[in-house]
């Protein structure tokens, strides 16, 4: 699964759990572009301050869970197969 910037590696077992995961991630990064367009316009400078050190603090959070546990995962999968 590849979306603007990053690459996710995703298993779908069913055709319609990877038509549907496609539809709403699509849909949610249309709604995410958007949302952020009409923010910049519409919101104080602070707010838009605020909601870019909150970003930055997930992508951050985010990276640090798949450093720690994508050996983990990535075992358990190993010793599944």
């Amino acid at each position: 699964m590849e979306s603007a910037s990053r690459k996710i590696q995703a298993t779908f077992h069913s055709p319609e759990v990877k038509r549907l995961f496609v539809r709403y991630l699509n849909s949610m990064q249309l709604n995410m572009y958007l949302i952020s367009v009409i923010a910049r316009i519409k919101l104080p400078h602070e707010v838009i301050e605020q909601m870019i050190t909150m970003r930055l603090g997930l992508t951050w959070l985010s990276n640090t869970w798949h450093q720690r546990n994508t050996p983990a995962i990535r075992g358990a999968q190993n010793a599944k197969n």
